[in-house]
């Protein structure tokens, strides 16, 4: 029994020296680790009802927030500055000032709601059936009325260079006024009754539930003028 014991101590003292000076740096982690990970992202934004990796969504809100700060403080200083000084007043700033409210609508109301949109695949989980279609509304209406603008601003630019004459005796702040106006107006019938009342007139709607988009999606190709209708065409299919 003596010699049984002696030998038993031996082997459990060998076997604890051996395990003491065993080491696990050489030891590395599963992949399975990096699953984990992974899986984990994809669920705390599956959890908030984003359909996209948490990073991504983190990176494009960061972003969309940092944009639509810089659109809204910039535009507004424009704005303000033409509004407060007499001798910003001339016929060039009349259209650079129409140009800051549709980039300010642009920036304060487009962005927030399309990053809000997008992060859903074009989805509307608040179910406001009334702020989709004002979202939807100017955010057509200031598209098209930036790109107006800046064609305003292009005629303007060539007449003053290759007319000089004929642009100081003919172009005043009232004809600057009227051509800014006439083009506000043309924007909001074009875009402002179709995406009103397009399902009103149809008499039904073709916009799922939890969905925001434009209910004439299905032949926006006749009124995607701007690349903002044909980009909202191209992410619905």
């Amino acid at each position: 029994m003596d010699l049984l014991d002696e030998a038993h101590h031996y082997t459990d003292s060998h076997f604890a020296h051996d395990f003491s000076n065993h080491t696990f740096d050489h030891i590395t982690p599963s992949p399975l680790e990096n699953v984990s990970s992974e899986a984990t992202n994809s669920t705390d934004a599956s959890f908030l009802g984003w359909l996209y990796p948490l990073p991504f969504c983190i990176y494009l809100i960061t972003d969309t927030c940092i944009f639509t700060t810089w659109s809204v403080t910039a535009n507004l200083l424009v704005i303000y500055s033409f509004m407060t000084d007499p001798k910003l007043r001339v016929v060039q700033n009349y259209y650079i000032v129409s140009l800051a409210c549709s980039d300010f609508f642009m920036g304060g109301f487009s962005m927030p709601f399309g990053c809000y949109s997008f992060l859903y695949k074009l989805g509307w989980p608040i179910g406001n059936a009334g702020l989709c279609k004002w979202y939807l509304f100017e955010d057509y209406i200031s598209s098209l009325q930036g790109s107006l603008t800046i064609c305003l601003i292009s005629y303007d630019r060539y007449k003053m260079v290759l007319h000089p004459i004929e642009y100081r005796n003919e172009e005043t702040s009232k004809r600057a006024i009227t051509r800014i106006a006439l083009t506000w107006t043309f924007s909001i019938l074009f875009y402002g009754p179709v995406v009103l009342f397009w399902d009103v007139v149809r008499g039904y709607s073709v916009i799922e539930p939890g969905t925001c988009d434009s209910e004439f999606r299905d032949v926006a190709w006749l009124v995607s003028i701007v690349p903002g209708s044909y980009r909202r065409q191209r992410a619905a299919e």
